[in-house]
């Protein structure tokens, strides 16, 4: 057989030689682009400098001639040929090579740096680094040279600056060339404070530990700008980051985040030593120039508050070019993951496609002219633990492709072996294959661990695969050369001791921790990315946690602990259990393997990113602020902010400073702000354990999402527990060195909680037979898998022998046995109390005392408290019984006491009047009202000859944990006047009840008119996850309300009917989640959703038939959220008349091989409307109405070679579409006739653009108006609608008001708009906003749009608009202000206008809501006036409809910018009340006829009331309507 793509490209290369045979066809440049790399994932690393797995191109010499590039630049842009220069003086030898890295970092070889962490090394780059990066969507790449260059200094060293020292937010206006800075200091640089060698020395504020972050620079300069290319070259002298603006447009950012900023955001690292006098060069663009005055601005930023020191120097210089030589550019379009693109020959004409990239050596005939890549082989066998060699064999199903496998670790290539038919593996193995052909690019690798014949662990194995050079490579190795912050593509795979792969996934690794990677065994932070595959690990990896979503965790060695017990990672979450709330990592040790060889075992840990906090806390993660401790060089530790931002921090210390904590009224307003058990719960952790690292292991979190308080967390203890700390007194040190702590300990309201709970934790928490138990536990975990790990480490200094592991842990336990005796000692000194009482504990009945909010454990008997200090008590009763009294006084449960003498509280606990129900049943067994209500104390069985019935009225308390687990029948038959209530006994986390767990059920199960709270999952929470779990069982629920659980409703197999129903859920994942199952019906449904993360309404995997009818959903607003999700081969799912309001990415997903049907649903306000996705899904989408949606219908492959989905779209409207009417790759197909868009233009049959004319859209009313060009345009071929008339295009929605139970958006509206000014008169594009409300609206946060979806507006942080005020958004504030002197618009310009074409307005809230929405047009019916002959569009009324071109007239004159509308006239409203007497009856139809029948033309104001259908005229169908008025009411 001949294979055609390798003749073709032997073609080629004989044809290149042919001509490079002859002087005309040479090769013209010097030097060219030969190959390059736009995605790389796991090919190429550069370890050495900055960064790990970057972009790079590669430059050629095709010449027999060295050639050196002086004045030769590279460029990512064809109108910036200056974009970045290569050093003058480098040299590109004859037919040689060159790499650059096209990673942003601006840097070149020999650049003196150092490591920005621990130990803070000093290196020198060895690399090329552009200032710009590739994009694998595609891109221009050009290489040029320059002739001789003129430099003009535009600003010089030692300029007189203006600055701004006074902390204030300058918010963005202080950037533009028309601020007035006179008003600011002024003074040469050098500026700055703390060094001694400023010119100019500058403010920090009045407190030295807390200086101002941000100080503000500004500096006017005059140019006439040069012909020809022009780059600026800036040397600027920074401590510690800088943002550079030019004429109000960024143009250099150094040391801070690439996210936006404000002026309190700290710079990304210190700036120390030399680095401080230091002049930094950039290569910047001159685009921003102007002829004439330029403005330089310039914001310094400090690494935080503590900071010693700032400079600031600057120096501007222009290089011009008179002409430039273009040696090579290429224009590229989409590129491929690890696959380079590149010329065959090298130099020659041709580019074809790498799957094995050759930077800095010759491009081989191994490239392809397709990019299409091969699947992966399939292996026989899958990753396991065995005890005997096996037998493997891969094959491809790709016909004459061949196998390339290794066995140590490295990605095959063309240089490993070839795979035969089989391979006998002996010894444990990373085996990694890759499929070939002459004809397409090779396939991804697959990793399989073979773990042969290895002892038997007790513990869960982990197995690491990667490129060994990655890790251990003399100079870029990660591992070899401890190189932080450099990150490498692994296989991550989960065995149980079993051997059963638990978890297998494509991930990254990077060596963790401060400094403990300094031990041989070292700690690796797994981290999830979408480009490794997925941005999530889905499996619980913590057997004692209900979570089972992970973006990153760590493989920890123990720490400081690694050659002692290692054990001290696992006290924390042990010994704290649900004692305590505070945030702290979850434990599991594992056993592991990096390719094929043991590892020892390491403790895997949780990661506090935004995840955790989403997970454990339900907190969003998009409004989260996390500070915490970094350490900087000379071991200085400051604040850092982790993720958003300080503001609420400092309001907090500062709240602290000024306000005197011993009133009770601003200690309550303090408990606002801060969860105070939380943080003396860390207090206590960090002085009990006596850890010596706390002052760098302090982290701290709030999120506004939940209750707005600051929390802290409980972060490394592997200092703590040291006997030669054990009379160690920290108290003192954190007085000195944490200030809240200083702050709040002169508060007696504080340090009365603070002893009394302390006390208590001591005999609860902190009992040491209790730690003594947990301790011995935790180590028989390990126990018999810790002398393998000693042989592993002991010859690299890790645990010597088993004699001194047992010593380590018996140490840990006389901690824990002499440690609390000294704590007592320390608190009685420091906070000089009168000694401790002792308290007797009786308890009479069944329940436990709480002290200080600490539950004492039921065999209490004796508790020392502080003598002379307040103390709050109060009685829990067991599940069965109600606390009834203190002795022999029945008096308030909760008391606040002060013990000066050793006495004795008698607890009475009585049983309670509830039923007891029985653990088991194994006949009918009926529980009705009268005999109730029931207390369910531990699992009930419900056996599978068992059937409980549940009568109207009865009401179930579960205790904490306790589940109804049914085998055989269960039938909850409440009536709507009667429901049936399971309820806990405690609101709230600790007092969640389990589930209702279905397992295999004989029996129908039947849940009617249920309201169900509080509850949690099964006992197993994998295999019941929800509070309502079935398991091949067939389930039928009927008007159940369930909230205020963490996920609803789960099912595996079986019928599931779920009708009339409402849920709630309080944190992330599905409400409803059914899998594998042959019938569904979910109808008539309420979702009303959160802001949690990866949460859909409805989610259908595997399910074969399954309709989804008349459902609403709310408010699905977190990242990754849908409001229904099918997937996982779906099929003949039907998804029919559902409202979707507000899913912050789709309305319906449809993806993973599944077929749907979309009929006659409304979508609103989502990021895609419809989304059919990955391996050949197919979607039908009829008679939908999709507004204000993102992406309305799109069609792609999601997960790079799963293939993209198939989408008919037919008689649908798309409204007030926000970027695009639909998405399409080349992967996928779509076909849209018969619809209607108000924005676009679609092609296809029978699209028409038009308004729909819904009644109104800002009221979320969408049905259509009777004059909507929808009605009967939809397809001549779909049956008829419900009315018998021809199919309309979209839902054929009929309102009601129920639909959207929520107030609707603000009455602020888009009242004027100019786009075309008159030429004479052009002050500019400008918009001006209405608050027609009676209140003042906060638009924090709010989005100014148009339609292109790059433009987006965004309000500052705390602007208000008052009610009845007019805001106006101009393009250009100068412009604007010429031509109306009398208005003051908003201080920042929009950035961008409007066309004359006419486009879509949406002004939307901070939540993504539409308040006002507007698509204007230039030609007839819309005022044609507005369009450059002077006047602008006037709303005529803020009560009327935005949307409608009706509400719109031009204006007299040329607008009224900022106050009333010239064309303002009160809107009419029909309401049929002709003879307003205040209601509508048979004597206003009387007058309607009467109107009707007279021949004369009726008053405007009567047409206005009777013109009930507002068509224009009066009418019968008037008359209609007014009935149906009548009998409505």
């Amino acid at each position: 057989m001949i294979n055609y793509q390798r003749s073709i490209i032997l073609l080629l290369l004989f044809t290149q030689l042919i001509l490079e045979s002859s002087p005309l066809n040479a090769q013209s440049s010097p030097v060219i682009i030969n190959e390059f790399l736009a995605s790389n994932v796991r090919s190429n690393a550069e370890m050495l400098d900055f960064g790990d797995f970057n972009d790079w191109l590669e430059l050629y010499n095709p010449t027999d001639s060295a050639f050196v590039l002086n004045g030769c630049y590279i460029s990512d842009d064809p109108e910036s040929v200056v974009k970045w220069r290569i050093p003058d003086g480098t040299i590109i030898q004859s037919n040689n090579y060159l790499l650059f890295w096209a990673d942003g970092f601006d840097s070149v070889p020999g650049y003196e740096d150092t490591r920005p962490y621990w130990p803070w090394d000093s290196f020198t780059t060895s690399n090329f680094h552009t200032n710009f990066k590739l994009s694998a969507s595609g891109e221009f790449l050009g290489l040029y040279q320059v002739d001789e260059s003129n430099q003009q200094t535009l600003v010089n060293q030692s300029a007189v600056w203006y600055f701004l020292d006074d902390g204030s937010n300058q918010g963005v206006i202080w950037r533009d060339a028309g601020f007035d800075h006179s008003s600011w200091s002024n003074g040469p640089a050098q500026l700055g404070y703390g060094d001694g060698d400023e010119n100019t020395v500058v403010g920090y504020g009045p407190d030295s530990n807390d200086k101002y972050i941000t100080t503000y620079f500004r500096h006017d300069f005059d140019i006439a700008l040069l012909e020809g290319q022009t780059e600026l070259l800036m040397r600027l002298l920074y401590d510690d980051g800088a943002v550079v603006y030019l004429n109000g447009a960024e143009i250099m950012r150094v040391n801070l985040p690439d996210t936006p900023i404000n002026y309190t955001t700290q710079a990304l690292t210190y700036i120390g030593g030399a680095d401080e006098d230091a002049f930094t060069e950039f290569n910047l663009s001159s685009q921003d120039l102007i002829n004439g005055t330029n403005t330089l601005a310039v914001e310094i930023h400090q690494y935080n508050g503590n900071s010693s020191d700032i400079s600031f120097d600057l120096e501007l210089l222009l290089n011009s070019y008179n002409s430039y030589t273009t040696l090579d550019t290429i224009s590229f379009g989409e590129q491929l993951e690890d696959v380079s693109f590149g010329r065959f020959p090298d130099g020659s004409e041709n580019w074809l496609y790498y799957g094995d990239p050759t930077p800095s050596s010759a491009n081989s005939i191994d490239g392809k002219l397709t990019s299409q890549q091969l699947e992966i082989a399939q292996v026989s066998t899958g990753p396991g633990i065995f005890t005997n060699p096996l037998n493997v064999s891969a094959t491809s199903f790709e016909q004459d492709a061949y196998i390339q496998f290794t066995t140590d670790g490295n990605r095959p290539n063309l240089t490993d072996s070839e795979f035969g038919e089989e391979l006998l593996i002996e010894n444990s193995t990373p085996f990694r294959t890759r499929v070939y052909s002459d004809e397409y690019l090779p396939s991804a690798s697959t990793y399989h661990s073979y773990l042969i014949n290895e002892p038997v662990s007790n513990l869960p194995v982990v197995s690491i695969i990667t490129d060994p050079d990655w890790l251990w490579h003399d100079q870029f190795g990660i591992y070899q050369n401890e190189l932080k912050k450099r990150e490498i593509p692994i296989s991550f795979q989960l065995f149980d001791p079993d051997g059963n792969l638990l978890a297998n996934v494509n991930a990254g690794i990077r060596l963790a921790g401060l400094n403990i990677w300094r031990f041989a065994q070292k700690p690796l932070l797994v981290k999830m990315r979408n480009r490794y595959g997925f941005d999530q690990l889905g499996y619980p990896l913590f057997e004692n946690i209900p979570v089972s979503m992970f973006t990153e965790f760590v493989l920890r060695n123990g720490g400081d602990d690694w050659h002692g017990a290692f054990l001290k990672d696992a006290l924390t979450p042990a010994l704290l259990g649900w004692r305590i709330n505070n945030a702290r990592q979850a434990y599991r040790p594992v056993s592991s393997y990096i390719n094929g060889e043991y590892w020892g075992i390491y403790n895997l840990r949780e990661k506090f990113d935004a995840t955790y906090f989403q997970q454990h806390f339900g907190a969003n993660p998009d409004e989260l602020d996390h500070i915490g401790m970094t350490v900087l060089e000379d071991w200085v530790v400051v604040e850092d902010v982790f993720s958003g931002d300080r503001l609420e921090y400092d309001v907090l210390l500062d709240f602290l400073d000024t306000e005197d904590l011993n009133d009770a009224e601003n200690y309550t307003q303090l408990q606002t702000m801060m969860d105070i058990d939380d943080f003396i719960d860390f207090m206590i952790v960090q002085l009990y354990v006596s850890n010596t690292s706390w002052r760098h292991n302090r982290e701290w979190w709030k999120s506004s999402s939940l209750d707005n308080k600051w929390r802290w967390i409980i972060v490394d203890l592997d200092r703590g527990f040291n006997m030669d700390n054990i009379s160690r007194d920290l108290l003192s040190g954190f007085s000195n060195d944490y200030s809240i702590f200083n702050r709040l300990e002169g508060s007696s309201l504080f340090t009365n909680h603070f002893l009394q709970r302390y006390a208590a934790h001591l005999h609860s928490t902190f009992l040491p037979e209790r730690v003594i138990s947990i301790v011995d536990s935790l180590a028989g975990n390990i126990e018999a898998e810790m002398p393998r790990h000693i042989e592993r480490w002991s010859p690299e200094d890790g645990i010597q022998d088993m004699t001194s592991w047992y010593n380590s842990v018996d140490d840990i336990r006389d901690f824990a046995t002499q440690r609390r005796d000294h704590i007592y000692d320390h608190l009685n000194d420091y906070f000089e109390t009168t000694g401790y009482v002792q308290v007797t504990v009786e308890i009479s009945g069944a329940g436990q005392l709480n002290i200080e909010g600490i539950t004492m454990p039921s065999t209490t008997s004796i508790v020392p408290l502080f003598h002379g200090v307040p103390v709050k008590i109060r009685g829990i009763s067991d599940p069965g019984y109600i606390f009834s009294g203190w002795g022999d006084d029945s008096g308030l449960n909760e008391q606040i006491l002060t013990i000066m003498s050793d006495t004795t509280l008698t607890l009475n606990f009585e049983p309670s009047d509830e039923t007891i129900l029985p653990a088991e049943i194994n006949s009918e067994y009926v529980l009705d009202e009268e005999t109730g209500p029931y207390l369910l104390l531990n699992d009930l069985i419900i056996n599978d000859i068992g059937n409980l019935i549940i009568q109207p009225g009865t009401i179930v308390t579960i205790a904490p944990g306790a589940s109804l687990i049914v085998h055989g029948g269960l039938q909850v038959l409440g009536t709507e006047s009667m429901p049936i209530y399971f309820q806990s006994e405690n609101s709230g986390r600790e007092g969640e009840w389990g589930a209702i767990c279905l397992d295999n059920a004989e029996l129908p199960i039947v849940l009617e008119h249920l309201i169900l709270t509080d509850a949690s999952h099964g006992t197993d929470p994998f295999e019941f996850p929800a509070a309502v779990s079935s398991i091949n069982s067939n389930l039928s629920i009927d008007n159940v309300f369930i909230s205020d659980v963490p996920f609803p409703v789960y099912a595996e197999g079986g019928y599931v009917e779920i009708l009339n129903s409402q849920f709630e859920a309080t944190t992330a994942g599905d409400y409803i989640n059914i899998r594998a199952s042959d019938q569904v019906l979910i109808e008539n449904c309420q979702f009303f959703g959160n802001d949690q993360f990866d949460t859909d309404g409805i989610d259908l995997d595997q399910v074969n038939h399954g309709e989804l009818r008349n459902n609403k959903f709310y408010h699905f607003t977190g990242m990754n959220s849908d409001g229904i999700d099918i997937g996982e081969q779906s099929n003949d799912i039907i998804i029919e008349g559902n409202l979707i309001y507000n899913c912050r990415d789709k309305g319906i997903s449809i993806g993973q091989q599944s077929d749907v049907i979309v009929f006659r649903n409304l979508i609103v306000d989502c990021g895609y409307g419809v989304a059919v996705k990955d391996s050949n899904s197919v979607a039908i989408v009829d008679q939908n109405t999709l507004f204000n949606n993102d992406i309305q219908v799109g069609a792609y492959e999601k997960i790079p070679g799963h293939g993209g989905g198939s989408v008919q779209v037919l008689n649908t409207i798309f409204a007030n579409t926000m970027q695009e009417t639909f998405f399409l790759d080349e992967y996928s197909s779509l076909t849209i006739d018969y619809s209607l868009s108000n924005t676009q233009v679609i092609p296809g049959e029978g699209n028409i653009l038009e308004d729909p004319q819904f009644i109104s859209p800002s009221g979320y009313n969408f049905q259509l108006l009777d004059s909507s060009p929808a009605i009967d345009a939809g397809f001549p071929g779909s049956p008829s609608d419900p009315d018998g008339s021809s199919a309309d295009m979209g839902a054929y929605y009929e309102f009601n008001a129920e639909d959207y139970p929520f107030s609707y958006p603000s009455n602020i509206v888009i009242n004027e708009i100019m786009y075309n000014a008159v030429a004479d008169q052009d002050g500019g594009d400008w918009v001006e906003l209405h608050n027609a409300s009676s209140e003042s609206v906060h638009m924090q946060g709010w989005a100014f749009k148009d339609g292109n979806p790059l433009h987006s507006f965004i309000f500052e942080q705390g602007f208000i608009l008052e009610s009845g005020d007019y805001l106006v958004l101009s393009t250009d504030i100068p412009a604007f202000q010429n031509i109306y002197p009398d208005v003051e618009p908003y201080t920042t310009e929009l950035g961008f206008g409007f066309t004359s074409m006419g486009e879509l307005l949406s002004l939307m809230d901070s939540s993504g809501h539409v308040v006002s929405t507007v698509y204007y047009s230039p030609s007839e019916p819309w005022p044609t006036e507005a369009n450059g002959m002077g006047p602008s569009l006037e709303l005529s009324h803020p009560e009327l409809e935005v949307s409608y071109q009706q509400s719109w007239m031009a204006s007299t004159g040329i607008g009224t910018p900022g106050e009333m509308n010239s064309q303002y006239q009160y809107p009419c409203l029909p309401s049929g009340d002709l003879n307003q007497d205040g209601i509508v009856d048979v004597l206003d139809i009387v007058q309607l006829i009467d109107i009707i029948l007279q021949a004369d033309e009726p008053e405007t104001d009567i047409i206005c009331l009777a013109d009930l259908n507002q068509d224009g005229s009066l009418d019968v169908l008037d008359i209609v309507m007014m009935v149906d008025i009548i009998i409505s009411a």
